[in-house]
């Protein structure tokens, strides 16, 4: 049996999974052979997000947008770094930036950033003194 044992691990190195992995399929087969099968199956959906988290992000982002809207207030675009460090201090949910970025642009609370122009200017003097004093 040993002689087995080690066998199988060395052709789950040479598949590239894991000791604890090859030991749980190992016990799976062992416990139902007749069922047995090495699909992986998650827990839950993957690249989801807590609807509760969901919901908190689409309210701070419309906070925001209240307040860029306001013309009195010198804000002009969304600071996401900002919700996301509010909705972990207030309300303990960690969610990535690019997540808030996602939902905004899904819900039409996305500002572009604006490039600024390229220096276009022309110097109409030949006198560089002037030049460097404007």
């Amino acid at each position: 049996m040993p002689k087995q044992l080690h066998r199988s691990f060395q052709n789950a190195q040479v598949l590239k999974i894991g000791r604890n992995r090859c030991f749980a399929l190992l016990k799976a087969c062992r416990q139902d052979p007749e069922n047995f099968t090495v699909a992986y199956k998650r827990r839950r959906a993957t690249r989801t997000i807590d609807p509760a988290a969901r919901e908190n992000i689409l309210l701070e982002l419309g906070i925001e947008k209240r307040l860029i809207a306001d013309r009195c207030n010198p804000l002009r675009t969304y600071n996401y770094t900002y919700i996301k460090n509010r909705l972990c201090k207030t309300r303990g949910q960690k969610v990535s930036v690019p997540t808030i970025i996602k939902l905004a642009k899904e819900n039409d609370f996305y500002r572009p950033r604006l490039r600024r122009k390229a220096h276009d200017r022309q110097v109409l003097t030949n006198d560089i003194s002037r030049v460097l004093k404007s």
